[in-house]
């Protein structure tokens, strides 16, 4: 009986969005013709290991990039079109467990010049 008054065990918690740094406006890439947005996360996960980071920006598909390492701080670089020159855009980052869990989203805007 002892054991109903726990959590089941193999419930998995998702991993927590700690932060998200992000610069403000951006610069086109003239070598690429893209604009780079580094993205700075900082996280933790009390029973999985993060792995990865989407990044989803309205009316288009959402980008998924695998982390390198098993740090609790990662940046990655998303590479935004030279279409969007002159745009502000909104857009939303999760951090992704092994198990597939997500975290709640933090959002952040980027002017591209």
């Amino acid at each position: 009986t002892l054991a109903l008054a726990c959590a089941p065990s193999g419930v998995k918690q998702a991993p927590v969005l700690d932060s998200l740094t992000a610069p403000a406006t951006i610069s086109l890439d003239t070598v690429k013709n893209k604009y780079p947005l580094p993205l700075t996360v900082s996280f933790h996960d009390d029973d999985d290991r993060v792995v990865s980071l989407r990044f989803e920006l309205k009316g288009y598909p959402s980008q998924t990039l695998n982390f390198l390492d098993t740090s609790l701080t990662q940046t990655v670089t998303i590479d935004l079109g030279a279409g969007f020159k002159g745009q502000s855009l909104s857009y939303t980052v999760q951090v992704i467990d092994a198990s597939g869990l997500a975290s709640n989203p933090q959002f952040g805007t980027v002017q591209l010049q």
